[in-house]
């Protein structure tokens, strides 16, 4: 992935209103070789408690869909200005213009499917207003859209033609989110809190009629929930960060009876993550955090479970310079 980003804030009043302006531009280019192989003749083993002195097989000719690989352009700009009332009220809009461009080549697929690439114009927007009750606290409120690409992931399976072609005609998903917050600095400024109550829809699921193997923007999800966070300083060496987040997705419209109120594939109900760092003296610091996925299904049907895991990193870092930045190692 190569990214080059480019942001420009400027602070202005008009009468007696306050203005921060914040515009950009963004160009990133993604590839990704998928090339992988399926192996034959391996021992088998627990998923969960792997033997990793089994026997490992031998690996076999990839499929169509096991040798592909894929680029993606996306350039994008946006424009988003907040707007000071008074000392107590705030309102704020924003609006960002891209393009994602993808390409996929599948060298032993058929013919119709060895290069296929499309093009898709995003527009979407953000509104939203901020109530200062006091100094140190802020309630808000906000609503926005975003987009999901079919080829997001940078891959389309091609084993089934009219599936993929399918795919590849289909305009990207639309998400439309709104959120209700609260946030309160504490401790002398040093650590915020936050929480919030949210709802996301997705208005035009992708759907894939069983017997055609055609994909259809006909479904949809809805996914109301919660998340509280802390960031900050408890004192002045030692950082937090700290955050759970709560998501109900369930499918609400689909062609097929049997996933009504499923859930999202890899859409964990709980999530939970919890990084500290402490400066030891003004070169050295040292980290560690815990991170939990709650549970999930790998499928829509929501016959295959994912199981909820935890992950656990440590980290140490040495400042060569005054004016530098931390140079780290870490250990998940």
């Amino acid at each position: 992935m190569l990214t080059n980003q480019t942001d420009l804030l400027a602070k202005f009043n008009t009468g007696a209103f306050e203005h921060t302006l914040a515009s950009g531009v963004d160009f990133t280019q993604e590839n990704r070789d998928f090339t992988r192989n399926a192996f034959a003749g391996q021992g088998a083993t627990n998923f969960l408690n792997p033997d990793p002195y089994r026997a490992p097989g031998a690996p076999l000719a990839p499929t169509a869909s096991q040798l592909t690989n894929a680029g993606a352009t996306t350039a994008g700009v946006f424009l988003a200005d907040q707007v000071k009332i008074n000392k107590y009220f705030e309102v704020l809009g924003g609006a960002r213009y891209e393009q994602f461009r993808f390409q996929q080549d599948a060298p032993i697929a058929t013919a119709n499917l060895q290069s296929l690439a499309r093009t898709d114009n995003l527009f979407s927007w953000r509104v939203g207003a901020v109530f200062h009750p006091t100094e140190n606290s802020s309630i808000y409120i906000m609503r926005g859209t975003s987009f999901n690409p079919s080829a997001e992931q940078l891959t389309v399976s091609v084993a089934t033609p009219a599936t993929a072609l399918s795919q590849f005609n289909l305009p990207p998903e639309k998400n439309e989110t709104t959120e209700i917050g609260v946030k309160a600095d504490i401790m002398d400024k040093r650590l915020s809190l936050a929480a919030a109550v949210f709802k996301t829809e997705k208005t035009n699921l992708r759907v894939t009629d069983p017997i055609t193997n055609v994909a259809n923007l006909i479904g949809s999800v809805e996914a109301p929930g919660f998340e509280a966070s802390a960031t900050g300083k408890l004192t002045d060496k030692w950082q937090i960060i700290a955050s759970y987040t709560y998501v109900h997705a369930r499918i609400t419209k689909t062609t097929l009876p049997g996933q009504i109120n499923n859930v999202p594939f890899i859409t964990p109900d709980n999530s939970f993550s919890l990084w500290t760092t402490y400066d030891i003296d003004p070169k050295w610091q040292i980290g560690g955090g815990a991170f939990f996925t709650g549970s999930s299904y790998g499928d829509l049907p929501n016959t295959a479970v994912v199981p909820a895991y935890w992950r656990y990193d440590a980290m140490a870092a040495y400042k060569l310079t005054a004016k530098s930045t931390y140079s780290s190692t870490s250990i998940t």
